[in-house]
């Protein structure tokens, strides 16, 4: 049996029985397939999210923002370079960017000068929101795959347990 290990972008699935020398045969096909399934979704989402004018990386800056931004609206540069894992030289590059393109809108914060609000522009929005739409059924497919890996465990600790 395999548990999903978040690590960095890919998920990557780690046995749970770590006694054994040699993986058994069933999980391999499993993690085969699941393992597919992932690259097929990465290469038909970057088709899609090209079709709507958009770079895969664009898609996933805006993908964590409207993910963080709840009722707020908008997210922190530290946010961000949490949510993504890039460096904050990185993540600037990446937001420089996507606001030449018209993608998000930047706003000092105005109890701390320091602090930079980020958030969707109506373009961004708009392109986000038909990319994310277009998606929808591959989501599924690929949550239907993960479903055919059996009992998964949750990727992180509960909070109340010591990392």
């Amino acid at each position: 049996m395999f548990a999903l290990n978040i690590s960095g972008y890919e998920p990557m699935l780690v046995p749970r029985n770590r006694d054994s020398e040699h993986p058994d045969p069933a999980d391999v096909q499993r993690a085969a397939r699941f393992r597919l399934a992932l690259r097929r979704f990465h290469a038909r989402a970057d088709r899609i999210v090209r079709r709507h004018a958009l770079t895969p990386r664009q898609y996933l800056l805006l993908l964590a923002i409207e993910a963080h931004a709840g009722r707020r609206g908008h997210v922190t540069v530290g946010e961000l370079v949490a949510a993504l894992a890039l460096a904050q030289g990185s993540l600037s590059e990446l937001l420089d960017r996507a606001e030449s393109a018209g993608l998000v809108v930047r706003t000092t914060a105005s109890h701390d000068r320091r602090v930079v609000h980020i958030r969707l522009s109506a373009e961004g929005r708009r392109r986000f929101t038909a990319a994310f739409m277009d998606l929808r059924e591959d989501r599924r497919d690929v949550a239907r795959t993960a479903a055919l890996l059996g009992e998964l465990e949750p990727p992180f600790p509960p909070a109340s347990a010591p990392a």
